[in-house]
C-alpha cells in the first residue's frame, strides 16, 4: 500500500483538537454580535472552536458568545415577546407554544377521527406526513387554495385536517411552531422583542421565505444582518469506487486512523448522504479500528470518532428496560420481553437474585410457550432452585398496584403513576450506573415531563393508550451521551452544514443516491411545490441541491475522498454524476493505517505452539450415564459435543416455538402409533377390521396422543392448533397402515421396549419404538420417524442413527429385520433390512447387502449385528476413556445442527487449517 499522503500538511500546520475560527464569526463575536446557526451541531461547534481560541491566548474565562441554532433563537424571541405581552396587562391572553409531540398527537387523532383517515392503513404515517405539509405551507408561504389546479384526493383530505387542526389550535389558545417566526417577525416589527445590533446568519445553504422575512423584519427595526458564507478553498480531492459498502467503510475508518496515527489537525469528517441506512455498520467498524482497546480504556477517556445520528432513546438499555417494565402486567407477556424482565439488570434484586432467574428463565424457554402469564412467572419465582422473592415480590406488587388504577387519568398523572410504578420495581436496578445509563436515566425523566405535557390535548388517556403514546415519545426522542467533541465526525449531509474540516471523506456517493431521487410531500400541489422549489419537489431540485452540497463539501476541506461501492446486494452502482470529474485512483492509493487485528496478530505472531488438550479424565468401566441413545449419536457426531452434553451437561438456552414445533409433532406421532397397537396388537386384528371401526381407533389413537402433548404444553389448551394435529396425525396414519397390511402375519409384542445397553465400558437405557414377532419365526424391531431417513444412517464408524444398532445388539432376539416406518407427507412406508426381502415391504436382504461408506458385505444378521458391536464398543471406549476431540463427522457437517456452538472451537481449527493452506501454497 502506498504510505504517501494525498498532500502532506504543511509542517507549520498547528495540531489542535477544535478547527480555528473563522475571522469573520470570531470579530462578530468580539463585537458582540448574536451568531444564529442552521443546526445545534454547528453551534456547539462555534462554541467549542470560540473556547479553543480563548483558551491558546491565555484566558482562563470569558464570555458565553451569543451563539444559537435559528430554532433556538426564535424561541427566545417568542419567550420575550410573551413577557412584553403579559407585562401589558389585559384582557389578550398569549397563545402557548404547542410542543412539536402534542402537536404530532393531535394531528393523529384529526386524521384518525376524520372519514378519509378511517380508510388508511397508517393513520399515523398520514399524520406525519400532514404536519410535514403545514410546516411547508408557512416556511414557504404557500398559498393552499391554487386556482384552476384540480384537487386530489390527498390534497382534499389536508385541507380538511388542516381546518380542524387551525379551528383546534384557536379554540384552545395554542400557537403551533409552523408559525413562530411569523409571528416572532411581528413582534419585531411591534418592537416586542429586543433587537440586537448585528446578527450574523451562518450554515444556511438556502433561506426559506418565512425565516427570509424574519431576518427582514430584524433590518428593518435595526439590525445589521449578515450572512456568513464559508470561504471554500480548492481542495485535492480524487474518488475511489469499492467492491462492497463494508470494504468502504473499512477504508474510510482505516483513513482516518491514519490522520490520528500522523496527527493530523481536525476535525476530520467522515460524510454520508444515507448515514441512517449504515449507522450500525459504521458504529461497528469504526469502533473495531478507532477504539480496538475501547474495553480497557479508562473512564471517561476520550473517544475517538463521534456520529451525528442520535439513536432513539428507546433504544437505550436503561429506557427499554423502563418501557418493558411498564407493560400491562395483568395480560400475557411474550416470551421474548419476559425473558428480557428477568435477565435485565435494571429491576428490583437483579443482582442478588441473577443466578436463579437465569435458571428460571431456561425453565421457561423448556415450556415452549410463546406467551406467558405474569402470574404463573411469579408462582415459579417462589419455586425451588428458580425461587426469586424479590422478582416474586414485585410481579405481585406491580400486579396488586395495577389493580388499583382508574381506567383512565391525565397524562401528568400517568406520567406521575408511571414513576411511581418503576421505582416500586426497583428501577434502574441495584448497581452503580454508568456515565451513558445516568444521561439516559435523565432523558427518561425529561420524557416523562413531556408526556406530561399531552394534557394540553388529551385531558384523560387510557392505560394503554398512555403507555403507548409514552413508547412512541421515546422512540421518537433522539438520545447521544454527552461527552468531548471527537477529532473524527461522522455526519450526515444537512449535519455537515457550515461545518470545515482538515480531511473530508465522502462516504457513499454513488448515482443511486446523489442526487436523491425527488419525494414530494403528498399533501401538497405537485405543480406549486414545483414553481415554489421546495425541497425534494422535483428531480431538477434535488439536482441542483446536491451540486450545491458538492461545491460545499469540496470546498470544507484541504483534502478530500469521495467514494462509492460498486455492488450493493446483487445491484451495480457507479459514483454520482457529479463526482464525475475528480481523477479517480485505485484503493490502495489512498493512504491507511496498516493496524492489525486480533486475530490477524494472532496468526502473523510467529509459530503458534500446539498444545493437544483433548484427553478428560476416564469413566471408570461400566459406569451408567444417562442421555440413553443421544450419548453415542453425539459421540458419532463429535466427541467433544458428546462431552459437552453428557459429561459437562451443558444445554443450549431453548427458544419458545409458536404452536407445535418439529419435536412436539414427532413425539404425538409416537404416541398414537403406540396407542394404536397397543389396542390393535396383531397383523390379523388390522385386517379383520373393518374400515369404519379402523378410522374409529385410528381417531381415538390420535385424540389421546394430542391429549398426552396437551397435558405438558398447557399454554395450547383449546388451540385449534390441536384439532389440526389431532387430524394430521389420523391421516397420516391411515395412509400408513395399508404398508402393514402389505407384510407377513405378526403380532406386537412390544411397545416402548427398555433395557441397559452396555458398550465400551458405559452403560445407558436404549429404548425401541416397537418389536414385532412374525409368525413364521424372528423378531423385526421398528423405529418410526417422521424424516426421509435412510438405512445408510446405521452404518460407517459414526452411525449418524445409532438407536437401532443399539438395540439389536443388546437385546436377546431372534432378529429377522430391522425397520424404519417412516410417516411422513415426504416419505411414507418401510425402509428395512430383513432375512428375506418379502418379510417388510421393499425390504432389502441382509445377505449381500454392502456398506456404502466402508465398502463391506453382510451375509446374515449375526455378521451385522456383529458388525454393529464393534463400531458400538469404539464409541462407548472413546466417550468412557475421555476422548474430548473437537472432531465433527465430515460425511454431513453436524456443526450445523450443533447446539453449543459457544463452547467449541471448531471454526478457530478451520482457520487455522485455512492459514496452513495458504502457507503450503506460498512454499
Amino acid at each position: 500500500m502506498d504510505e504517501t499522503p494525498l498532500q502532506p500538511a504543511p509542517p507549520s500546520t498547528p495540531k489542535i483538537d477544535a478547527p480555528l475560527l473563522d475571522a469573520r464569526i470570531s470579530e462578530a463575536i468580539e463585537a458582540g454580535a448574536a451568531i444564529v446557526t442552521v443546526n445545534r451541531r454547528l453551534a456547539a461547534h462555534l462554541h467549542e472552536a470560540y473556547g479553543a481560541q480563548q483558551r491558546s491566548a491565555g484566558l482562563e474565562v470569558w464570555a458565553t458568545p451569543d451563539i444559537l441554532p435559528l430554532s433556538a433563537w426564535v424561541r427566545r424571541g417568542w419567550d420575550a415577546a410573551r413577557e412584553a405581552l403579559a407585562g401589558r396587562g389585559g384582557a389578550e391572553e398569549p397563545p402557548v407554544l404547542l410542543p412539536d409531540h402534542v402537536a404530532a398527537a393531535v394531528w393523529e387523532a384529526i386524521v384518525k377521527d376524520s372519514e378519509a383517515g378511517a380508510e388508511l392503513l397508517n393513520p399515523e404515517g398520514a399524520a406525519g406526513l400532514a404536519a410535514k405539509a403545514y410546516k411547508l405551507e408557512h416556511q414557504w408561504r404557500l398559498p393552499r387554495e391554487s386556482p384552476g389546479a384540480p384537487a386530489s384526493e390527498e390534497l382534499r383530505a389536508y385541507r380538511a385536517w388542516a381546518e380542524r387542526y387551525e379551528a383546534r389550535c384557536n379554540d384552545e389558545g395554542w400557537l403551533d411552531g409552523a408559525l413562530l417566526a411569523e409571528r416572532v417577525a411581528a413582534a419585531v416589527q411591534r418592537g416586542a422583542v429586543p433587537v440586537p445590533p448585528r446578527l450574523m446568519v451562518t450554515g444556511f445553504d438556502e433561506v426559506p421565505p418565512q425565516e427570509a422575512a424574519l431576518f427582514e423584519a430584524l433590518a428593518a427595526a435595526g439590525c445589521r444582518v449578515e450572512r456568513h458564507e464559508p470561504k471554500l478553498q480548492p481542495a485535492a480531492a480524487v474518488r475511489a469506487a469499492f467492491p462492497d459498502p463494508l470494504a468502504e467503510i473499512e477504508a474510510a475508518a482505516r483513513w482516518a486512523r491514519r490522520l490520528l496515527e500522523q496527527g493530523a489537525p481536525g476535525p476530520i469528517g467522515i460524510v454520508a448522504p444515507r448515514l441512517e441506512a449504515i449507522r450500525a455498520d459504521v458504529e461497528r467498524i469504526f469502533r473495531d479500528l478507532l477504539s480496538p482497546g475501547e474495553p480497557l480504556r479508562p473512564f471517561g477517556a476520550r473517544e475517538p470518532f463521534d456520529i451525528s445520528l442520535a439513536p432513539p432513546l428507546a433504544e437505550a438499555p436503561v429506557v427499554q428496560a423502563a418501557l418493558l417494565l411498564l407493560r400491562p402486567w395483568h395480560r400475557p407477556a411474550p416470551a421474548d420481553e419476559i425473558s428480557q424482565v428477568l435477565l435485565s439488570p435494571f429491576f428490583s434484586g437483579a443482582e442478588r437474585e441473577l443466578t436463579a432467574r437465569a435458571a428460571l428463565d431456561a425453565r421457561l424457554r423448556r415450556w415452549g410457550a410463546p406467551a406467558l402469564d405474569w402470574g404463573t412467572v411469579a408462582n415459579l419465582a417462589g419455586e425451588g432452585e428458580t425461587a426469586c422473592p424479590k422478582l416474586r415480590e414485585a410481579i405481585e406488587g406491580a400486579r396488586a398496584a395495577e389493580g388499583k388504577q382508574p381506567a383512565s387519568q391525565s397524562p401528568a398523572q400517568w406520567a406521575a403513576a408511571f414513576a411511581g410504578i418503576l421505582n416500586d420495581l426497583g428501577w434502574p436496578g441495584e448497581r452503580t450506573q454508568s456515565s451513558a445509563e445516568r444521561q439516559a436515566f435523565e432523558a427518561w425523566r425529561e420524557c416523562l415531563g413531556e408526556f406530561a405535557r399531552l394534557e394540553l390535548a388529551f385531558p384523560r388517556l387510557s392505560r394503554a393508550d398512555a403507555s403507548t403514546r409514552l413508547r412512541r415519545l421515546a422512540e421518537s426522542r433522539e438520545f447521544q451521551p454527552k461527552r468531548e467533541t471527537a477529532p473524527v465526525q461522522v455526519l450526515g449531509v444537512l449535519e455537515s452544514g457550515g461545518l470545515t474540516f482538515s480531511h473530508l471523506w465522502m462516504l457513499g456517493f454513488d448515482d443511486r443516491i446523489w442526487p436523491a431521487p425527488a419525494r414530494p410531500n403528498p399533501f401538497l400541489p405537485l405543480g406549486l411545490q414545483r414553481s415554489a422549489g421546495l425541497p425534494h419537489a422535483s428531480a431538477q431540485r434535488e439536482l441542483a441541491y446536491a451540486e450545491g452540497e458538492t461545491r460545499r463539501l469540496l470546498g470544507s476541506a484541504p483534502q478530500a475522498v469521495a467514494s462509492h461501492a460498486v455492488l450493493h446486494g446483487d445491484q451495480e452502482f457507479r459514483v454520482s454524476p457529479l463526482l464525475e470529474g475528480l481523477p479517480e485512483v485505485e484503493p490502495g492509493a489512498i493512504p491507511q493505517s496498516g493496524l492489525v487485528g486480533l486475530r490477524e496478530a494472532m496468526r502473523n505472531g510467529g509459530p503458534l505452539e500446539v498444545l493437544e488438550d483433548f484427553r478428560v479424565p476416564a469413566l471408570p468401566a461400566g459406569s451408567q450415564v444417562r442421555g440413553g441413545v443421544g450419548l453415542f449419536r453425539d459421540q458419532a457426531a463429535c466427541p467433544f459435543r458428546a462431552f459437552a452434553l453428557h459429561r459437562l451437561h451443558a444445554e443450549p438456552l431453548e427458544s419458545p416455538h409458536p404452536g407445535i414445533d418439529a419435536a412436539g409433532r414427532g413425539n404425538t406421532l409416537h404416541h398414537a402409533m403406540d396407542e394404536l397397537w397397543g389396542n390393535v396388537k396383531t397383523h390379523a386384528a388390522l385386517c379383520e377390521l373393518s374400515e369404519p371401526e379402523l378410522n374409529r381407533r385410528i381417531d381415538e389413537a390420535a385424540a389421546r396422543a394430542v391429549e398426552r402433548f396437551a397435558e405438558r404444553n398447557r399454554h395450547l389448551a383449546g388451540s385449534r392448533l390441536l384439532e389440526l394435529e389431532r387430524e394430521r396425525l389420523a391421516a397420516l396414519i391411515r395412509d400408513f397402515l395399508p404398508s402393514e397390511r402389505e407384510r407377513q402375519p405378526f403380532e406386537v409384542v412390544a411397545r416402548e421396549a427398555e433395557h441397559t445397553a452396555s458398550f465400551g465400558g458405559i452403560s445407558v437405557q436404549v429404548r425401541v419404538d416397537r418389536i414385532d414377532r412374525l409368525l413364521s419365526g424372528g423378531h423385526i424391531v421398528i423405529d418410526y420417524k417422521t424424516g426421509r431417513s435412510e438405512l445408510s444412517s446405521w452404518f460407517g464408524e459414526r452411525p449418524r442413527e445409532p438407536q437401532l444398532p443399539l438395540y439389536c445388539s443388546s437385546a436377546d432376539l431372534d432378529l429377522a429385520g430391522v425397520a424404519y416406518a417412516r410417516l411422513s407427507r415426504a416419505a411414507l412406508g418401510f425402509r428395512a433390512l430383513a432375512a428375506e426381502a418379502s418379510l417388510l415391504p421393499k425390504a432389502a436382504p441382509f445377505d449381500g447387502y454392502t456398506d456404502r461408506t466402508t465398502g463391506e458385505t453382510y451375509r446374515s444378521a449375526q455378521d451385522l449385528v456383529r458388525r454393529w458391536r464393534g463400531v458400538l464398543d469404539g464409541l462407548g471406549e472413546g466417550f468412557r476413556s475421555g476422548d474430548a476431540r473437537v472432531d465433527p463427522r465430515e460425511q454431513d457437517s453436524p456443526c450445523r445442527t450443533c447446539p453449543l456452538p459457544a463452547l467449541c472451537r471448531v471454526h478457530e481449527l478451520a482457520l487455522a487449517g485455512t492459514a496452513n493452506d495458504e502457507e503450503e501454497a506460498d512454499e
